[in-house]
């Protein structure tokens, strides 16, 4: 909520949406249910235009809803997001991050021990589907010292780390792409080329390994044959033989 709205970097921005209460389903509220809000004309809009998305969702649903679920409702989010934007496809596109440790119990999960292991559990198979589906997970590495008194914020001096560590992930994944192979951007006649030079070496190569033999002017087919299949065999007995 405390993050800058609008983050810029030489190659690329970053545009911020924070939305209070958000939850990947919320059957009473649908104004705060992530498919709701990714469909809606605005964040729609951005979506259209964006080269990736990293979601930061997930302590509203851990207190509220077992685990397991969530993690079906955020397959089907990835699936509509890749349905809609086409563009969203490589799995550095879309970004999931594990969800802060909570202290504030509910009435779903009454007590702390009970809290934690659902949240610790949606981490895990949130990272494990980020595996299936192919989009990429992230960690803050957020603990509990770093929560505000009331259990579910973080202290305000803390959220540098989030911004820094949100920067610094999308300076990497921009570097990347500028490190990508050039091969894919070839014109079609260096490819050409570069198939026949490596056509030229592999026919060097193959005549440096070729032996050539005076053969008598008496020898007919057969022999010549037989002589071949014996230096052949020859060839295999002294291979096998090391």
């Amino acid at each position: 909520k405390n993050l800058p709205s609008i983050s810029k970097a030489p190659h690329y921005q970053i545009t911020t949406r924070s939305i209070s209460g958000l939850q990947w389903m919320n059957t009473y509220n649908h104004t705060i249910c992530t498919q709701t809000v990714l469909n809606s004309p605005s964040i729609s809009s951005i979506l259209s235009s964006a080269t990736g998305v990293l979601f930061f969702i997930g302590t509203n649903s851990v207190r509220s809803m077992p685990a397991l679920r969530i993690i079906q409702q955020v397959g089907a989010i990835v699936n509509m997001i890749r349905l809609n934007h086409h563009h969203i496809d490589h799995v550095d596109k879309i970004t999931m991050a594990a969800t802060f440790p909570c202290l504030k119990v509910s009435s779903r999960f009454p007590t702390i021990d009970l809290l934690l292991n659902n949240i610790n559990l949606y981490n895990q198979q949130l990272q494990l589907l980020s595996r299936r589906l192919g989009f990429s997970f992230i960690d803050f590495h957020i603990t509990p010292e770093h929560l505000h008194r009331d259990h579910l914020h973080l202290q305000r001096q803390y959220n540098n780390i989030l911004h820094t560590t949100i920067v610094q992930y999308f300076g990497a994944i921009k570097a990347k792409q500028v490190k990508s192979p050039q091969s894919q951007h070839r014109s079609s006649k260096a490819i050409t080329r570069r198939n026949k030079q490596r056509h030229e070496k592999l026919k060097e190569k193959q005549q440096q390994h070729t032996l050539t033999r005076a053969l008598s002017s008496s020898w007919t087919i057969p022999d010549i044959k037989k002589h071949i299949k014996t230096l052949r065999n020859k060839i295999c007995s002294n291979t096998f033989g090391h």
